[in-house]
């Protein structure tokens, strides 16, 4: 089959985006992929059965010329997609906001819809959330909706009267890489750092908005200094920079470009999911509440236990699994939790295997390309 894969963001920000594109070609489809990458991810994927368009990811602009980037980009993937589709059985979008991109063009083709977040409604424009577009008309006439959590494919089959459920494709990596050579010097830096802690790390990696609250576990961590030490991985926000001022003993690493950021959880402890429910973007107050984050099968990948919020996405499969453990808004309950891990370590470490292995990417694609 021949796929046109559109994804009008950074690509190094999209695991699953980058998951999907390794799915495809190891399982013998031509991809076609638009994308933003400042990364050079897509050099991995380069084959026979591989082509690359490249949008402008250029952000240096004052406003007026990023407005009238905008439009140029938009017009652009319109007409791109246009010539593409001419000779291609399938077009699969990454995101809502692909769809605003292109449009009502999209009803003439076969369409597989995936959604990243749990989205509600759609801005009609970037940056104004008053005028939305009518996006569950194109959920209605998409070949396919895709998700990526059971509890989100049952809430946007209500919100938008769908007629048949979202398929649930889990954020999971394609592959866990093996990395026996060529790890950037930079990142080998940390990885001889933690090798050197005595302590159990903590690691978060991911963003950090709002619904990220990492505070609690941080008052946790400063208790028991002599036994844990917390490293958190992501790229630099006001959150991150008031919770190291708070927390000096944080250890702070960048954004490190995937695969090699999957160096960093090889060597940690135990994976942090700390997800509270609030409001980021134009998202659902729902969407952290049933989070689907791509980090939990990264930390079951090496074995990590893990440590979260008591919210339904990750208590679920917790629970499911044995592979964890949940806390309520206190540094007691935290401490617990812990204390609780290190208690089955050994057991959690297996079940977190278990948990990675129970999902089959392949199958799960293949089900949706051929309904």
């Amino acid at each position: 089959m021949k796929i046109l894969v559109v994804h009008n963001s950074e690509l190094s920000h999209f695991p699953p985006v980058i998951n999907l594109v390794q799915n495809l070609l190891k399982n013998g489809h031509i991809v076609i992929l638009m994308s933003k990458d400042d990364s050079g991810i897509v050099n991995s994927f380069f084959c026979p059965n591989f082509e690359y368009i490249k949008l402008d990811s250029s952000d240096n602009y004052g406003r007026v010329e990023k407005v009238i980037k905008y439009i140029r980009r938009r017009l652009y993937i319109r007409k791109k997609v246009k010539e593409i589709m001419e000779d291609c059985d399938l077009i699969w979008t990454t995101t809502d906001t692909v769809v605003r991109e292109i449009g009502k063009q999209l009803f003439q083709y076969k369409h597989v819809m995936q959604l990243m977040e749990l989205i509600e409604y759609t801005p009609l424009f970037q940056g104004c959330p008053v005028l939305r577009m009518n996006i569950k008309e194109y959920a209605r006439r998409a070949y396919k909706v895709v998700v990526p959590e059971y509890n989100r494919a049952h809430i946007q089959k209500t919100w938008w009267g769908l007629s048949k459920t979202p398929t649930v494709l889990p954020n999971k990596p394609y592959t866990i890489p093996k990395f026996d050579e060529n790890i950037p010097e930079s990142v080998q830096i940390f990885i001889n750092q933690m090798k050197c802690e005595k302590r159990k790390i903590l690691l978060y990696q991911g963003v950090f908005y709002a619904d990220r609250n990492l505070d609690i576990i941080a008052d946790a961590v400063d208790q028991l200094n002599d036994k844990y030490c917390l490293y958190i991985m992501g790229r630099e926000t006001e959150y991150s920079r008031k919770l190291c001022g708070n927390h000096p003993g944080i250890v702070k690493l960048p954004f490190i470009i995937p695969p090699y950021h999957m160096c960093i959880t090889a060597n940690a402890d135990i994976g942090l999911m700390p997800y509270t429910p609030g409001k980021a973007f134009y998202y659902s107050v729902l969407n952290a509440l049933y989070c689907a984050p791509n980090k939990i099968f990264e930390y079951a990948g090496f074995g990590l236990p893990m440590l979260g919020a008591d919210v339904p996405g990750i208590t679920i499969p917790f629970k499911s699994y044995d592979m964890g453990r949940t806390y309520e808004n206190t540094v007691q309950s935290v401490i617990r939790a812990l204390e609780e891990i290190d208690e089955y370590y050994n057991k959690m470490k297996k079940n977190s295997f278990d948990y990675y292995n129970s999902i089959d990417l392949d199958a799960i694609v293949d089900s949706i390309l051929k309904g």
